[in-house]
């Protein structure tokens, strides 16, 4: 009996599917990096979702081959497509593309969507409401 430990090369942190690792990526607002078309990519993933039994990613790519886009747009990705999924390196975190719509008819309808992003940081920040100054004086 072989009572050593099995080491593996995947990092702990890394979820070990990539539908795992986008939705991961989605809810934590962070980028991932992957090969598209023979083509090194940074993504910044928006919504996972499934149609007709197969798995879509829509992102925006901020990177292609080392390079930034001509523009920035929200594209879909068939998840079969997008090879080398992995976390990016930092900086990785991104903010909500401003024209994507989590409303959009797309993701309804036939669709199951997996994760989507719901709002930026900028989005939540505002709506906080702000603490009267000197606060912690007062708190304790």
């Amino acid at each position: 009996m072989n009572d050593r430990p099995i080491l593996s090369t995947r990092r702990a942190d890394v979820p070990a599917s990539p539908d795992a690792l986008l939705g991961a990526a989605i809810r934590d607002m962070t980028c991932v990096r992957a090969v598209y078309n023979r083509n090194a990519i940074r993504l910044a993933p928006h919504a996972l979702y499934s149609r007709n039994g197969d798995l879509f990613v829509d992102g925006v790519v901020l990177e292609r081959d080392g390079q930034p886009p001509r523009e920035l747009k929200l594209g879909t990705f068939k998840l079969d497509g997008l090879k080398a999924l992995a976390p990016a390196p930092a900086p990785a975190r991104f903010d909500r593309f401003s024209q994507f719509d989590p409303g959009a008819e797309k993701y309804s309808g036939e669709v199951e969507l997996l994760a989507q992003v719901r709002e930026a940081a900028a989005d939540r920040a505002r709506r906080r409401v702000a603490r009267p100054t000197g606060w912690a004086a007062r708190a304790g």
